[in-house]
Formats: structure tokens, C-alpha cells, sequence
């Protein structure tokens, strides 16, 4: 649960998100429109970040958000909490990805937030084949993370599942780590 003494620091940062809309409202958190720029700043973030003299030990934690696909705040009907993105294979690997494996590789991070959205239908942190293309493909080893309250979205706003337990179960099958919200808090007796 989300709470007790906290014994280390970790950083919700960089964003790498591809800024590819001047509408979003939170381009100002995120670096360019250029995967590999992208990948270059959250490489040198993170490495600036986690690492110090001693290798041994880690500063703090860099937070890689948000994984992924993810750049609309609110237009209409659809916000960033029930936006399901409908992103080809090739743009996927081509303009999404590119960043978020550059500084897992690259740099070691330790920490990946999934997003509020989904990605062709299913909710990111809800969502076992992006966590095996992290953990499997890229070797990633450390904590997954929900946006705030991300796991509660997967019943609440996308509908992907009927109530908290179950989404509590698909996020924590998944491989989302830390519930940042009340989803697990308050579901996990269930």
C-alpha cells in the first residue's frame, strides 16, 4: 500500500512522451517531437539522476513517463482517462517506443509509469504485452508504476472490466508494481 516511512527518492521524470499535438496540454513537460531527441534527454536525465560516484548505489530513482502513447489531455467526450489511442505496429515501434527503450537500455532505468489511456483497446498498465516488451525484449528490472490512480481507469473509464477487483487483478498480472492510487488499497481483500 501507498504509505508507511519512505526510505528512498525517486523522481516521476523524465516525460518522453512524442509532443506531436500543440493542443496537448502538457507539451511543456516533454522534450521534443523527435523520438531520438527524446531518447537523448531522458538517456541523459536518468543517467544524471540514478547515477554517482559509487556504482553500487543508486541516487534516485528516474520514473520514465508515460508509458505510452500518450499526448491528448481533453477534447470533447474523450479525456486522458478513457482515451483508448489507436496506433499502427510501425508507429508503435517507429515514434513510441524509440525513447522508452533508448533509456532502459541505455541508461538502466528503474522505474516506467504506465499511462491513463489504452492502446488499441487495451488499458496500458492492464496490459501484459507492453510489460513484456519492457521486461522480456528490453530487459528492463525495475518497478512498474500507475499514473495516479491509472488501475482504477482499466473499470472506471474504459469499461475494460466489470469492478476494482478485477482490474486490480489484470494490473497486478500485468506487472503493474505500485498502484499510485486507492485501486489496490482498496481492492486487493477482495
Amino acid at each position: 500500500v501507498n504509505a508507511g516511512v519512505h526510505n528512498g527518492l525517486d523522481i516521476w521524470g523524465p516525460t518522453i512522451n512524442v509532443h506531436r499535438d500543440p493542443r496537448w496540454g502538457r507539451n511543456f513537460e516533454t522534450a521534443s517531437e523527435d523520438p531520438l531527441i527524446l531518447g537523448m534527454y531522458a538517456i541523459a536525465f536518468t543517467s544524471g539522476l540514478q547515477g554517482g560516484e559509487d556504482p553500487r548505489y543508486v541516487k534516485a530513482v528516474a520514473t520514465i513517463k508515460h508509458w505510452i502513447a500518450y499526448s491528448l489531455e481533453s477534447y470533447g467526450d474523450t479525456n486522458r482517462h478513457n482515451f483508448d489511442a489507436q496506433v499502427s505496429a510501425f508507429d508503435l515501434a517507429d515514434t513510441y517506443m524509440p525513447a522508452f527503450e533508448a533509456v532502459v537500455r541505455e541508461a538502466g532505468a528503474l522505474g516506467i509509469m504506465c499511462s491513463y489511456n489504452a492502446v488499441n483497446g487495451k488499458p496500458t498498465c492492464g496490459n501484459p504485452d507492453l510489460t513484456d516488451i519492457l521486461r522480456e525484449d528490453w530487459a528492463f528490472k525495475g518497478y512498474i508504476t500507475s499514473d495516479s490512480d491509472s488501475c482504477k481507469d482499466i473499470y472506471h473509464e474504459h469499461h475494460f472490466v466489470k469492478n476494482g477487483s478485477q482490474a486490480t487483478a489484470l494490473c497486478m498480472s500485468s506487472g503493474t508494481d505500485i498502484n499510485s492510487g486507492n485501486t489496490y488499497a482498496g481492492f486487493l481483500h477482495a
